[in-house]
């Protein structure tokens, strides 16, 4: 299922600034044992204060999304 609209065009924009200025850590730190020796990839550092906030703010947009709320 596809869900249109959970960010509006403002809240977007604010997101993309922040992920601009996201530190990005080296994604085999979250592999598994196995998958530390394969895994090549950047990801956001979500434990940063501006991760945080990222976090935050998208989880919110999902949780009170009106397709989420008729769903539970």
């Amino acid at each position: 299922m596809t869900i249109a609209d959970i960010l509006d065009a403002e809240t977007m924009a604010s997101l993309q600034s922040d992920l601009a200025a996201i530190r990005w850590i080296d994604g085999s730190g979250t592999a598994g044992r196995t998958a530390q020796a394969v895994k090549r990839n950047r990801q956001a550092d979500l434990t940063s204060r501006i991760g945080l906030a990222i976090r935050d703010r998208l989880d919110t947009a999902i949780r009170t999304h009106p397709v989420i709320l008729a769903a539970a």
